[in-house]
């Protein structure tokens, strides 16, 4: 028997399909809802019609947008969006934020991340305390000018332990996730013109504290490599523990625009795109994230792999973004570096 709420179940069902494999849907829609477990079923099975309030609580918890469903012919595409601001959205709820979307791809059985990384991912950072924080004091900065800021300069001691839990907690499971990540020698540059432009413009009052930053990123930078020589995922300072690799590196020498992130948890996708330079706009609408996984697909097609292959393209590469720092250090030290 057809009901006349296709639309609906349509909707329901992508739900469902995001979740975890054993959550059962109907606890879930009963609880959200708040209704009875029968009611639950009634709207699972489109015999009852959501409210307009219900599916907006559906969608704002779940990422799912409802545009998607209307089998109309249209260019308009939701996203979700949360502005960091200093009174209601802060830093620390972006990364609660980041932790809860990364929480849920990882409950996936199909599951797989691909970056386009015009900058370096910002999962990695947390792997370096300083850089972490860094990044976060800059950003708040010159990016979100965050009140209170204005007379404020950067030293390592400044890190929001709340923040680098959190950060290291996302760490930990972006590790576990099939990865892919386009890069190429312009990828690490933003970093380096950041600390660069931090220390002409007084925002980095000592050299040491420069230095440092510079040495972190060439140790991350390092660990990348060892990453792509493995073929696998791992934290720093430890060796990989997994056998089958996840994580696939590619080198693109066209150009890589932003830093798209496209994200496959069973049949469910969903496209991340950049916003105000750290922030993401999130839409899980089925047109547009298949459009954007064919556009990384044929991006893939005109790269190199070198993870786990191609080791004179993989060190050749590695060697130049080294030598990027290590210039840049001799600029600022006149320390001159066996090359």
């Amino acid at each position: 028997m057809a009901y006349p709420f296709q639309l609906q179940i349509d909707f329901l069902k992508q739900i469902k399909d995001s979740l975890p494999a054993h959550a059962s849907f109907a606890d879930e829609l009963a609880e959200v809802l708040n209704v009875s477990m029968d009611s639950a079923y009634r709207r699972i099975r489109g015999e009852t019609a959501l409210t307009i309030e219900e599916a907006k609580l559906l969608s704002l918890k779940y990422n799912i947008s409802i545009d998607q469903f209307f089998r109309q012919t249209s260019n308009t595409v939701t996203f979700q969006y949360n502005s960091i601001n200093p009174s209601s959205y802060s830093f620390e709820d972006y990364y609660k934020n980041i932790l809860a979307s990364i929480t849920q791809i990882d409950a996936g059985a199909e599951k797989e991340i691909v970056y386009a990384a015009k900058d370096i991912p910002v999962f990695n950072f947390f792997q370096f305390p300083e850089l972490a924080a860094f990044k976060i004091f800059f950003w708040m900065k010159t990016v979100m000018n965050f009140p209170g800021m204005e007379n404020s300069s950067f030293s390592s001691d400044k890190i929001d332990e709340k923040v680098l839990r959190l950060g290291k907690k996302i760490l930990d499971i972006y590790m576990r996730i099939p990865t892919v990540e386009l890069w190429n020698e312009e990828t690490l540059v933003s970093t380096l013109k950041q600390i660069e432009y931090s220390y002409e413009s007084g925002l980095i009052k000592s050299k040491d504290v420069v230095k440092l930053l510079y040495d972190k990123t060439e140790a991350l930078i390092m660990h990348i490599q060892k990453q792509a020589d493995h073929g696998q995922k791992f934290i720093y300072g430890k060796e990989p523990v997994q056998k089958d690799g996840n994580y696939k590196l590619f080198i693109n020498e066209i150009l890589l625009s932003d830093n798209t992130i496209f994200v496959k948890k069973d049949k469910t996708y969903y496209t991340y795109i950049p916003h105000n330079a750290i922030n993401f706009l999130v839409t899980s609408n089925a047109a547009f994230c298949e459009e954007t996984h064919s556009w990384l697909t044929n991006l893939q097609k005109r790269s190199t792999l070198i993870s786990g292959v191609s080791e004179k393209d993989r060190n050749r590469f590695f060697r130049a973004l080294s030598e990027k720092i290590q210039i840049l250090s001799r600029e600022f030290f006149n320390i001159f570096y066996q090359v």
